[in-house]
């Protein structure tokens, strides 16, 4: 479980989160910096994303190969060009399982 917060919102170029992770593992806590930067680019966006003061307990290599799920998932919404739409379909799959993403 993670506590998020914005730090900074300077649209539409930069924000910044502090992350907080819930744990009984000492080598988890603490909080953690997500610097997220987007520059435009012909045919798009280039998304950068910067972690700092990772927890000792968070493999940095864990860390990276999840940012870059992260990024290739949200690049996937916005290549099929009907993001709102997929999100429909990912919101009520969440429903009929009894829950919400």
């Amino acid at each position: 479980m993670v506590g998020v917060r914005f730090v900074e919102l300077t649209p539409p170029r930069r924000i910044v989160e502090a992350i907080r992770f819930h744990s009984d593992d000492p080598a988890l806590l603490g909080e953690m910096t997500l610097v997220a930067t987007f520059e435009p680019v012909p045919g798009g966006t280039n998304v950068t994303l910067l972690c700092e003061n990772l927890p000792p307990g968070l493999r940095p290599e864990d860390n990276e190969e999840g940012s870059r799920q992260s990024l290739e998932q949200l690049a996937r919404c916005f290549e099929d060009g009907d993001w709102a739409a997929q999100r429909r379909e990912s919101q009520s799959a969440g429903s009929a399982k009894g829950g919400r993403k």
